[in-house]
């Protein structure tokens, strides 16, 4: 059999030159011709001739800045600044967001980082955190995130810790109230089980609360001990050990782990940290479950099978207060700093 052939084989390269005056002029009709092959060539361009296509590019279809400006946050040069700052007071996309928190100059940034959001934001700070002109806005900066950045570049502004504390708990409330996603990575040990330090924000926040408030994260942990020993004393805990003996499917073990952790730990949480339009503890046990299209056979946990602690009332929440404290000989408000002193 012969040799195949290159699509292009026997075809000359045109000059770049014209390929880009060609491009800039919607007149030409050559603009899509053009387009093509300047990317298929982009990379074997030298540095000259790639700047004069990242600007023609800016200047172009949406698709075709949404390239340049993916180019640019890859290989920028001071020189993109004047075109930077123009696009971005005309459209503020979030490719030239990235580019603006990455790249433009810090007078520049300080100026425009208040229209920013999310990840450009977030890139933003980590630029901005030692200048003391910068206030970061607690708001668009997740909990974990903004503990790292503080710890990182600003100690001496670090959270009290019964701020630390507000903190940690709050994120423990949010990770099981979303019932949206799963809030922690897969424990996939069969002989043990999940509880609130294995979510993935709260063990990331924790860790940085450690190395600056140990006092806050002694408060914490001791909280957490308690959580693991109500979802090990647990029915639910129990039924699911012994369905994994008869089902030997971790899949499903590591599902109900989550599921079990987030019903307990949010029912040892302090009523302060809850909130009136938080989901029923039968929800937060049930309704993150995704969708088992794998093995449709698979028999559900039936909360039939353990009509323990199923409705959400102070009265549950003291149940389960109760025998964690005959247990552990421990009263539960160590989630109070100051008492936990003692």
């Amino acid at each position: 059999m012969g040799r195949k052939t290159h699509p292009n084989n026997g075809r000359r390269n045109r000059p770049i030159a014209s390929l880009i005056r060609w491009y800039s002029d919607k007149q030409s009709n050559k603009v899509s011709d053009a387009r093509q092959e300047i990317k298929r060539r982009f990379g074997g361009l030298d540095w000259s001739q790639q700047k004069k296509v990242l600007r023609a590019f800016v200047e172009g279809s949406n698709e075709d800045r949404r390239w340049a400006m993916r180019k640019m946050y890859l290989m920028w040069d001071d020189s993109f600044a004047d075109i930077v700052a123009r696009h971005w007071s005309q459209s503020h996309d979030n490719d030239c967001a990235l580019v603006v928190a990455k790249h433009m100059p810090e007078a520049y940034l300080l100026e425009h980082v208040a229209e920013l959001d999310e990840l450009p934001y977030w890139l933003a700070c980590q630029r901005l955190a030692l200048n003391r002109d910068f206030i970061i806005d607690c708001s668009k900066v997740p909990p974990a995130d903004y503990l790292w950045l503080v710890g990182e570049y600003r100690p001496d502004e670090f959270p009290s810790s019964d701020e630390c504390l507000n903190i940690l708990f709050g994120l423990v409330h949010d990770c099981c109230t979303n019932l949206d996603e799963l809030p922690m990575a897969e424990i996939m040990n069969d002989e043990a089980f999940a509880g609130p330090m294995n979510m993935d924000e709260v063990a990331y926040a924790f860790w940085t609360v450690r190395e600056h408030r140990p006092e806050a994260a002694s408060t914490f942990e001791l909280w957490c001990q308690q959580v693991n020993h109500a979802i090990e004393m647990s029915e639910e805990h129990e039924l699911m050990t012994c369905r994994l003996d008869d089902y030997d499917d971790l899949f499903w073990f590591n599902e109900e782990n989550v599921h079990i952790a987030c019903k307990y730990a949010y029912l040892l949480l302090d009523d302060k940290y809850k909130k009136p339009d938080d989901p029923s503890v039968r929800d937060i046990l049930e309704l993150r479950r995704p969708q088992w299209t794998h093995c449709p056979e698979r028999i559900r946990f039936d909360m039939s099978m353990a009509p323990v602690y199923i409705k959400h009332t102070s009265s549950e929440q003291r149940d389960v207060q109760q025998q964690v404290e005959q247990t552990l000989d421990m009263p539960m408000e160590v989630v109070n700093l100051k008492n936990s002193r003692r």
